[in-house]
């Protein structure tokens, strides 16, 4: 118990030289917890390290293990920055977890077994995310604007269009102004595939929630 102890000093004095310098965000840490956004674009919430001292030994060590954790994971992450953000360098990142291909020039990726159209629109710094969906044979055209509209003002995380011939549009926007992370990235994509998928189930329910 008096090694463990002692490892434990040597983290705390480590972590409060973190703080102080600013490794949580470039932030001093104020008595309540508040989003610091990194220039990878994650978000970390800033803890209450005073109650941290006054914690049993076996809570500490298990906080203390779990704030170690959390910095190393964000080391591990890729990170590319704004002006290196392009096609080819988009392909291989995201050839490390899902197949992805090019068609007439454009990236997609494929997230359980759905294309999703990989853009950057390099002016703006953003990441645009889109899949389209073919027309519906039991909804007419008319129905599925009206259910198009409902859907986004329900749902407005990602916009839905609907072209002249039916076809579905789904877009979600990631911003990468200070840099775009891998992970970042990973999340963004499985979260607009249960977005997209949403949208399929909400046109087979003719607008009825589930």
């Amino acid at each position: 118990m008096k090694v463990i102890s002692k490892v434990f000093k040597n983290v705390r004095k480590f972590l409060l030289r973190s703080v102080k310098w600013g490794v949580f965000g470039g932030y001093s840490v104020s008595s309540h917890a508040q989003p610091t956004i990194f220039s990878s674009s994650t978000i970390l919430f800033q803890p209450k390290f005073a109650g941290l001292l006054k914690l049993p030994l076996v809570k500490k060590i298990v906080f203390t293990v779990a704030v170690l954790c959390g910095i190393l994971s964000g080391l591990s992450a890729e990170t590319l920055l704004p002006e290196n953000v392009n096609q080819a360098t988009l392909q291989k990142m995201l050839s490390s977890r899902y197949p992805v291909k090019t068609e007439q020039g454009v990236l997609y990726a494929e997230v359980n077994k759905t294309l999703i159209r990989v853009v950057p629109i390099r002016k703006s710094k953003l990441l645009c995310l889109s899949v389209a969906f073919g027309a519906s044979d039991q909804r007419s055209i008319s129905r599925m604007k009206e259910l198009a509209n409902s859907f986004n003002y329900r749902k407005r995380l990602i916009r839905v269009g609907i072209g002249d011939d039916g076809t579905s549009y789904c877009t979600y926007y990631v911003v990468y102004t200070g840099g775009l992370n891998d992970k970042n990235l990973f999340s963004a994509l499985d979260w607009f595939y249960l977005l997209a998928k949403s949208w399929c189930e909400y046109v087979y329910m003719d607008g009825k929630e589930q």
